[in-house]
């Protein structure tokens, strides 16, 4: 059994903090940091703990906080979501085709019509789970740091 909760600011957080749930892995100062970048999140839990949880960013300032590549992204009608996590003793129990679909109710409350993400070429169990909701290949990244900064770099670019 798991219940959904929209985290979009602090004042939820504090809504969230009064059902006793562990934030456990899921760090409650990490937390407030993407909130104060006006990212969003959907968080999945139980009645105990934090299971799951996928942010969001529809600014300026939380697409730079949560996704640093550079993609043409159209600011009130474009979305990016990342750092997702499921802890892993709660894997295989579809959390996060759960977390999309949620996801994607709340983009479309907002009126968002397209949403980027980035996924690591290592992670084929989240690739896999995108395929099931009609996803197209924007790009190809490879990141190299240098001098302790991250680069980004797109290559293969297909349709937008």
């Amino acid at each position: 059994k798991y219940s959904i909760f929209e985290l979009d600011s602090k004042e939820k957080l504090l809504l969230f903090d009064k059902k006793k749930i562990k934030y456990g892995q899921f760090q409650k100062n990490k937390i407030i940091k993407y909130l104060e970048n006006d990212c969003s999140a959907i968080l999945i839990h139980n009645k105990t703990e934090i299971m799951h949880i996928r942010w969001m960013a529809f600014t300026r300032k939380s697409k730079k906080y949560l996704e640093p590549w550079k993609i043409n992204f159209n600011y009130g009608r474009d979305a990016v979501w990342g750092d997702a996590y499921t802890l892993p003793k709660y894997r295989n129990n579809k959390l996060n085709s759960i977390s999309i679909n949620n996801c994607l109710k709340y983009l479309r409350n907002k009126k968002i019509k397209r949403v980027f993400l980035s996924v690591k070429r290592s992670n084929k169990i989240n690739i896999n789970s995108y395929k099931n909701f009609n996803t197209n290949l924007y790009c190809k990244s490879i990141k190299i740091k240098f001098l302790g900064k991250n680069f980004y770099f797109n290559y293969n670019i297909y349709n937008s």
